[in-house]
């Protein structure tokens, strides 16, 4: 991921990845816009891919990921939006608790995270300045 650092020399895309492992210990599914392919363009493609993801891989409680467009805000500001959701379609509950774990998993690699517990919205992260 070196090729995404800013000027700062452990950036957002770093901690992001770092939430990714410890989120995949949990249990979670997290890609990359790479990880995505050509599902990468937008949050509709994402979510769609992950969900079929999720059919093959029973054991996974749900997914989080950011695509192409929240990589190059990214990129540019500092700060980007990570999306989520649980295996369970249509469970707010489930999907809360997955949203719980992607935020604090962040937070535990220093960023900044702005989330207000509803499960239909994206999780806004800034690296701490």
């Amino acid at each position: 991921m070196a090729r995404y650092r800013k000027s700062y020399s452990y950036g957002l895309f770093d901690k992001v990845g770092d939430a990714f492992r410890a989120l995949r210990r949990q249990g979670l599914a997290a890609y990359h816009p790479d990880d995505l392919g050509d599902s990468s363009c937008c949050g509709g493609c994402g979510h769609s891919f992950a969900q079929c993801e999720l059919e093959d891989n029973p054991d996974q409680k749900g997914y989080v990921f950011y695509h192409d467009q929240d990589r190059e805000s990214g990129q540019e500001s500092g700060d980007m939006y990570i999306r989520f959701s649980s295996r369970s379609e249509g469970s707010d509950a489930d999907s809360v608790a997955v949203g719980n774990l992607v935020a604090e998993a962040l937070r535990k690699q220093g960023l900044v995270v702005d989330w207000d517990g509803d499960p239909s919205r994206a999780i806004k992260v800034a690296v701490s300045h």
